[in-house]
């Protein structure tokens, strides 16, 4: 009756992944960590080609094409998820310093 009365109350229910909280970024965090180093790309240069307007910023669309290449079945609140664990600063970009940090 209780879980009823929360989805009468909640009409856009969160997904298990999102109600994870940390975790789930983290693992992606994890394989996007795996792969630079299964591919031996520098971080670097995985920054530069996903740069798309070559600015030397990364926004969210630009991080959405990695996101999408390893989660292709994620919301876009999911993927808002991980980029919030690259833009710390909440402003919408995330810096090649930054990027090598995550």
């Amino acid at each position: 009756r209780q879980r009823q009365q929360q989805q009468a109350l909640d009409p856009m229910p969160m997904s298990p992944l999102l109600r994870q909280g940390r975790e789930w970024p983290d693992a992606v965090l994890g394989r996007i960590h795996s792969s630079i180093a299964r591919q031996d790309v520098s971080p670097d240069r995985l920054f530069r080609s996903l740069d798309a307007d070559r600015d030397g910023w990364l926004r969210r669309e630009d991080m959405n094409v990695l996101l999408r290449g390893l989660e292709p079945f994620r919301s876009e609140a999911e993927l808002a998820l991980v980029f919030g664990r690259f833009d710390v600063n909440g402003t919408g970009v995330v810096s090649p310093d930054v990027f090598k940090l995550a």
